[in-house]
């Protein structure tokens, strides 16, 4: 907090030196922020205080927030994100709108985050043909993903390279979080990805709208 005010030059002009301690600073707390929210929503879900939700929501308000949350980070790569809501969709569905906010979000950072400055991510939001299933699937042209991973991925603190978490930062809890929401919603993940090819996660969450 006082980093960020001090970084707003609210009546206090820094050096260029201290400028940029200061904002060093503000990106280490931010980052030291990420990791605790991450244990905290990994230890309540071990712990069973995840009870799902079943209230109304609806999607397209879901997907601007999801673009304001990875906008600035996205554009700091030259990445333009894009998003896609299929009009086979139900306007209005019934679910925990938080645990779903969860699971995008961590994905959509960790594609941001795994790819190179011009590449793409995509994010879609559709039905399945029978209507029992609403899915989530987020694409990137990132780094992608060797076969032998793509069991333990969703291990805590497991990477595929441990050297990533230097390049890349991160505590390796994302998608620990994004299957254990998963497994609570009831639903299933799918993962297609190769060594250089990109990744697409699939989640699929039972499609529920309310009652009339």
């Amino acid at each position: 907090g006082f980093s960020s005010i001090m970084l707003s030059g609210m009546g206090v002009e820094l050096p260029p030196h201290a400028l940029r301690m200061m904002e060093r600073i503000s990106a280490n707390s931010k980052n030291l922020i990420a990791i605790i929210n991450d244990i905290l929503d990994l230890s309540r879900i071990e712990a069973g205080f995840l009870q799902p939700a079943r209230l109304p929501f609806r999607p397209a308000h879901l997907m601007l927030k999801w673009y304001e949350q990875i906008r600035v980070l996205a554009q700091q790569k030259n990445i333009s994100p894009t998003f896609t809501l299929s009009p086979e969709l139900p306007l209005v569905l019934l679910g925990d709108e938080d645990a779903i906010g969860k699971i995008v979000t961590n994905l959509l950072l960790n594609a941001v985050k795994f790819t190179p400055a011009g590449g793409s991510v995509t994010l879609t939001l559709a039905p399945t043909p029978d209507l029992s299933y609403f899915q989530i699937i987020v694409t990137d042209s990132g780094i992608g993903i060797p076969a032998e991973a793509h069991d333990y991925i969703f291990e805590a603190f497991r990477q595929v390279d441990q050297s990533s978490t230097r390049e890349y930062g991160g505590t390796g809890l994302g998608l620990t979080i994004v299957k254990k929401l998963t497994d609570a919603l009831n639903g299933k993940i799918a993962l297609v990805s190769a060594p250089n090819e990109g990744s697409t996660f699939t989640i699929s969450i039972p499609l529920q709208t309310p009652t009339l």
